[in-house]
């Protein structure tokens, strides 16, 4: 038997509100797009809209609540993955290029400098990925194939800043394929500019 909350994700007209909604947040941002303009789209009333949602910070919530969650399980399935822990890290960082791929920038934008309840939210989020990402830097120690001196936060930041620099403009001049460039910033990540033949595939 189902519950409530099964019963209402399993709704035609909440779905679409979540599916509108989205869709409008990512091109527009949160600002700039009402509940009406919401509810227009998704043919359904401002009724049913705050029969499901408080408000539009509601609404953002699930969304993002949502995203994180199918992150999470396609995490989880790198971490099974029988391949190595180099190759597990390729795969996370392609994660998070193509989840940070589906936003648009003033959607990111305006996450930062919203409300607090929002952003409370997002740093929640971020906090629960993290500790993800700390366990597996803690198994790549383990596993021998990261230094055992280097800091969690030295390591996490180097993932953050390759995400950075596979849109940096100057690179983009430089390697204008997104493949090439993201494999020339994994070899430097882990080979920095020696001539070894390892090389990440």
């Amino acid at each position: 038997m189902k519950n409530k909350g099964q019963e209402i994700e399993q709704n035609k007209k909440y779905n679409d509100i979540l599916k509108t909604g989205q869709k409008l947040f990512f091109k527009f941002g949160t600002k700039r797009v009402s509940v009406e303009e919401i509810c227009q789209k998704a043919l359904v009333s401002k009724m049913t809209f705050y029969k499901y949602f408080k408000d539009k910070n509601d609404l953002t919530k699930v969304i993002l609540q949502r995203i994180f969650d199918e992150a999470v399980i396609e995490y989880n399935q790198i971490m099974k993955d029988d391949i190595d822990f180099i190759k597990k890290i390729e795969k996370i960082i392609k994660l998070k290029l193509d989840k940070s791929a589906e936003y648009g920038d003033i959607f990111l934008d305006e996450l930062l400098e919203t409300n607090e309840e929002l952003k409370n939210f997002v740093r929640q989020k971020s906090l629960e990925a993290y500790n993800l990402n700390i366990e597996f830097f803690k198994k790549g120690k383990s596993e021998g194939v990261i230094r055992k001196n280097m800091k969690p936060e030295f390591f996490m930041f180097l993932i953050e800043d390759i995400t950075d620099m596979l849109h940096n403009e100057k690179l983009k001049k430089i390697i204008p394929d997104l493949h090439e460039r993201f494999e020339e910033l994994l070899n430097y990540f882990f080979y920095g500019i020696a001539n070894d033949k390892r090389k990440v595939s």
